[in-house]
C-alpha cells in the first residue's frame, strides 16, 4: 500500500486504509509511505499479490512512484491486482489528468480542487525500451 500525507502522519492513511482491506482479505501489508525528496523503492512491488495506492495529491505521488513505476507495471502484467483511489487511480492509465484548475487562463474548477496545480496537467506514459517514462502535456489550445 503506497500513501503520501502531505504534511501529516502517513501512518494515520495507512490505519484508515489498510483496517478495511484486513478485515475483507486477511492479508498483510506492506506499507510504501512517501515523503517529499524520498522517492519509492522499486523492490518494494517485487512478490506482492496486490498493489494499492491510497489518495492525497496527485503531483506527490506522481513524482513518488516514478522510479518504481516499472516495477509496478511489470508485476501488475503479470496479473498482480492494482487498485488505486483518488490520486492513486492517476497512476495507472496511460494518460491521467494530474491537476490544474485553469486552462488557457480560463478557470475551469475552482482553485481549491487544482492539487496545487495552475494549469491543467495531463501526463502520459511513453514506452521506451526496457524502462516506461512519463512526460507532462501541456494543455491543448483553445480547450
Amino acid at each position: 500500500m503506497a500513501v503520501h500525507h502531505g504534511a501529516g502522519n502517513p501512518h494515520e492513511l495507512v490505519d484508515a486504509c489498510a483496517g478495511p482491506l484486513r478485515a475483507m482479505t486477511g492479508c498483510g501489508i506492506v506499507t510504501v509511505t512517501r515523503a517529499a525528496g524520498c522517492p519509492a523503492d522499486p523492490a518494494a512491488f517485487s512478490d506482492v499479490e496486490g498493489v494499492v495506492v491510497g489518495g492525497g495529491l496527485t503531483p506527490a505521488y506522481w513524482e513518488g512512484l516514478h522510479p518504481a513505476r516499472a516495477a509496478i507495471c511489470r508485476t501488475v502484467a503479470e496479473g498482480t491486482p492494482y487498485l488505486g483511489f483518488s490520486a492513486g487511480a492517476m497512476g495507472a492509465p496511460r494518460r491521467a489528468l494530474v491537476g490544474g484548475y485553469r486552462i488557457n487562463g480560463v478557470e475551469g474548477c475552482r482553485e481549491e480542487c487544482s492539487e496545487g496545480l495552475d494549469g491543467v496537467d495531463t501526463r502520459a506514459r511513453a514506452r521506451g525500451g526496457s524502462r516506461s517514462r512519463w512526460m507532462s502535456t501541456p494543455p491543448m489550445p483553445g480547450r
